[in-house]
C-alpha cells in the first residue's frame, strides 16, 4: 500500500495558502455568539474600528478574504495582533440570536455609552465619536465616503446602550488536500494514478474548487463526491489492500 505522502495530488492542508477565513470570529471559546453577532449586528448595521485610531479601516460588507485580509494587518510593532474592535447600537442587536449568550460569556460587552466603550477597549474617545458621527452621516445621505459600503441594511449608531465585540478570522474550510479522479480515486502524487480501492470526498479533497472555494459550497462538496465515491466502490471490484 502506498504511503500516505504519496497520496496528496493537491497540496497539504497545512500551506497556508490552502486555507480560507472567515471575519466574522471572535476571540473566545463561545465563538458562534461572537460570529453571529458580528455577522447578523456588527457588520450589517454597525461599524468595526481599529482600536489604536478609532477609524474604519475596511467595508464592513466587502468579501470574506478582503475583510479578513485587513483585519490581519492590525498588527502592532512587535507583530502581535491588534484586535479590532466591532459595535452597533441597540436596534442593531434586535436581530442578533445570540445576544444573551454572548453577553454572559463576555463575547459581546454592552456599554451605556460610546465613551464607555473607548475606554473599555483603550480606544481615542474623540475619534471614536468622531467617526460614529461620520458614519451616522453617511447613513443619512446613503452614501459611505469611507469605504463605499453598501448602506441599505445600515443604520445610525445613536440609541444607547452600545454592544461590541472584539474580532479576528478564524478558519471555516481548507482547500488543500489529496487530489481525486472524477471518481473519487484518490491520485498517487507521484504518479498521478488512481491508487487502487481509496476513494476520498469532501473537505480532504484537493482542487475541486481551484484557487479559491465560493461560499455555501461545503454541503454540496461532501454530498456530492460522497456519492460519486460511493456509487464507485459499489460498482468496482473489491481490492486488497493489505
Amino acid at each position: 500500500m502506498a504511503s500516505s505522502s504519496e497520496y496528496a495530488g493537491h497540496r497539504c492542508s497545512t500551506d497556508p495558502s490552502t486555507r480560507q477565513l472567515g471575519p466574522w470570529s471572535s476571540l473566545t471559546n463561545a465563538v458562534s455568539a461572537g460570529s453571529q453577532f458580528n455577522t447578523i449586528a456588527g457588520f450589517p448595521k454597525g461599524i468595526m474600528v481599529d482600536k489604536r485610531t478609532g477609524r474604519r479601516f475596511v467595508n464592513e460588507l466587502a468579501d470574506r478574504k478582503a475583510r479578513s485580509d485587513a483585519i490581519l494587518k492590525q498588527l502592532d510593532e512587535n507583530g502581535k495582533p491588534v484586535y479590532p474592535i466591532c459595535f452597533t447600537d441597540s436596534v442593531g442587536v434586535k436581530q442578533a440570536q445570540t445576544l444573551k449568550n454572548g453577553l454572559k460569556y463576555g463575547v459581546i460587552k454592552k456599554f451605556d455609552t460610546l465613551g464607555e466603550l473607548a475606554d473599555a477597549y483603550g480606544i481615542p474617545k474623540e475619534a471614536l465619536i468622531k467617526q460614529v458621527e461620520e458614519f451616522n452621516a453617511y447613513v443619512r445621505e446613503g452614501k459611505d465616503k469611507q469605504f463605499d459600503r453598501p448602506l441599505a441594511l445600515a443604520i445610525e449608531i445613536k440609541q444607547a446602550p452600545f454592544y461590541a465585540a472584539r474580532v479576528w478570522p478564524k478558519v471555516y474550510y481548507c482547500m488543500g488536500g489529496v487530489g481525486i479522479t472524477k471518481n473519487a480515486e484518490v491520485l498517487n502524487v507521484r504518479t498521478q494514478k488512481p491508487i487502487p480501492g481509496l476513494y476520498a470526498a469532501g473537505e480532504v479533497t484537493g482542487g475541486t474548487h481551484g484557487a479559491s472555494r465560493l461560499g455555501g459550497c461545503a454541503i454540496a462538496d461532501g454530498l456530492v463526491t460522497g456519492r460519486v465515491a460511493g456509487d464507485a466502490v459499489v460498482a468496482n471490484t473489491p481490492v486488497n489492500l493489505e
